[in-house]
């Protein structure tokens, strides 16, 4: 589509109709609008509890600071207490659209600041998440993850590094998470 098209919605109860102007590239604007289409209504109707978010309409919903790895989202959603898993390019979990965009922005601010952590890449997608989720910097989450034993300061390289693999973070930390929200700072 090109900027200044105009495409019309008429809504009658729960049908739309799409009024497209003719054009050369009619064909290829319908197309898209049924594109679009699918992914909304995959986002807004779950099917057993769970909602198939296409990631290519969730990135083009959000504001995002900075672009973050699919995976940010999916983790801040399971720190969250929400299922969350990425299939392709689909994100399928039990949160909303909304929800779904409002973490990836919020996962995006703290993704841009934890790239400039001295970390491996999967630490700073972890200490994003963990940021993103329980609402503390980057740093902190980098201290809330030594504590947990997820990772560790190497002082001869003056490098953040790993201590365990990707699989076991993530339930030591979806430990952590739970326990977090269950006891809220200053209770």
């Amino acid at each position: 589509m090109r900027k200044g098209e105009k495409i019309d919605f008429v809504v009658k109860g729960n049908r739309v109709r799409v009024i497209i102007p003719m054009g050369a590239d009619t064909t290829r604007v319908i197309a898209r609008v049924k594109e679009l289409f699918k992914y909304w209504r995959m986002s807004s109707a779950p099917t057993r509890g769970l909602y198939r978010h296409s990631l290519p309409l969730v990135f083009l919903l959000s504001e995002l600071k900075i672009s973050i790895p699919p995976s940010v989202i999916a983790y801040v959603l399971m720190l969250m207490g929400h299922r969350a898993e990425i299939q392709g390019s689909q994100l399928v979990s039990d949160a909303p659209l909304d929800l779904v965009i409002k973490i990836a922005e919020k996962a995006s601010q703290a993704y841009k600041e934890a790239v400039l952590l001295n970390a491996t890449p999967l630490l700073k997608r972890l200490a994003a998440s963990v940021s993103a989720a329980l609402d503390v910097t980057p740093e902190e989450a980098l201290q809330l993850l030594t504590r947990a034993e997820i990772a560790n300061f190497l002082e001869s390289e003056g490098r953040w590094i790993m201590r365990v693999g990707e699989r076991e973070a993530l339930l030591r930390l979806k430990k952590l998470s739970r326990e977090m929200r269950n006891n809220p700072k200053g209770a």
